[in-house]
């Protein structure tokens, strides 16, 4: 049994029945005739591609060599910072939906920031500072449900304890004078 190579015009006597094509390569060349249009918009799409020009990020400006045709910021980052600058209803009600959702997270973070920013401790120092006054006020002794407040000298910035609310009030009243405290003394023995 002979066939007629489609591609070629060639008689040949094909190996299996459903063989159409004489070789391979004519196989192969059928095909590209076929899908020329495909191939060559693919070949262009590769040049582009292989073409690095020098681009200006649209975020932050800088001059950047650019990898892909269609990149037009230097990095992920500039590409995040970029959309949260042009999405801030956005970013607002997600944060406002995980502040909603994680309260008790969103306020410990927020404790542990406050003692670093104005104290300059961290949680785990706060807790065993807590632990050596066995959790009750360094003034009055007494085990309190609030949290306690960090004490501390405004002049120096050094730590002298933790305290209750009203005893963190006392000596802010007092502004961390002896005298105007031995005064409140002397008037409530009187």
């Amino acid at each position: 049994m002979t066939k007629i190579c489609p591609n070629c015009k060639k008689i040949f006597v094909p190996a299996m029945r459903w063989q159409i094509y004489c070789t391979p390569k004519c196989q192969s060349n059928a095909w590209y005739k076929r899908n020329k249009e495909k191939v060559k918009a693919r070949l262009k799409q590769n040049e582009r591609r292989k073409n690095v020009e020098l681009k200006v990020c649209r975020n932050c400006g800088k001059q950047f060599m650019s990898k892909k045709y269609d990149q037009i910021y230097c990095s992920p980052s500039c590409a995040q910072a970029f959309w949260k600058k042009n999405n801030p209803k956005k970013i607002k009600e997600t944060e406002e939906r995980y502040r909603k959702s994680h309260p008790e997270q969103i306020k410990k973070r927020h404790r542990k920031y406050i003692l670093k920013k104005k104290y300059g401790i961290t949680i785990e120092e706060y807790n065993k500072m807590l632990e050596k006054q066995a959790g009750v006020c360094a003034i009055c002794h007494e085990e309190k449900d609030e949290t306690l407040a960090v004490d501390h000298d405004h002049k120096t910035g050094k730590i002298r304890g933790l305290l209750c609310f009203h005893c963190n009030h006392v000596v802010g009243f007092a502004k961390d004078n002896i005298e105007i405290l031995n005064n409140v003394i002397e008037y409530l023995t009187e």
